[in-house]
């Protein structure tokens, strides 16, 4: 484990995040995550786009926690209180599936930021890369919309 603290959890996660495209020019993710209790609900966009799509993310322990894709399985990985690191989520897929895959780390927003490639540089020989997704093709990953509980 990159770090570790008898009193995280996956909670860890909850909060504000920007994450850098490690190796490539891209807008920046912007992440809120929030405890749903069996599940992280993670509404990302990108920089300068008002639409957020929602995904799901399930713990795995303390430090890590995964994001089930169309293709793939993503393992975010806490390195330290303010960066955690996603191998290979800036997918292809906006590009016409041509081109590699990129890591991507995510601050938390301010200082924290300056420090993204240099922490990635020395997480990412111990990160879990993606591996194949069980689910069937076809499966939707992201949602259109988040909806509000009624009160």
């Amino acid at each position: 484990m990159l770090y570790s603290s008898p009193m995280q959890s996956p909670r860890a996660f909850v909060g504000r995040w920007v994450g850098q495209t490690m190796g490539r020019v891209a807008p920046a993710h912007v992440w809120e995550v929030f405890d749903r209790g069996h599940f992280l609900e993670i509404r990302t966009r990108w920089e300068g786009q008002g639409a957020a799509h929602a995904l799901r993310g399930r713990g795995l322990d303390a430090e890590r926690f995964e994001i089930v894709g169309l293709e793939a399985i993503f393992t975010a990985t806490l390195v330290d209180p303010h960066h955690f690191v996603i191998p290979g989520w800036d997918t292809n897929d906006t590009r016409g599936f041509q081109g590699p895959e990129y890591d991507v780390t995510f601050s938390r927003p301010g200082l924290a930021e300056l420090m993204a490639r240099q922490i990635w540089e020395q997480a990412r020989p111990k990160l879990t890369r993606p591996r194949p997704s069980p689910n069937p093709p076809g499966l939707r990953f992201l949602t259109g919309g988040l909806r509000r509980k009624r009160r």
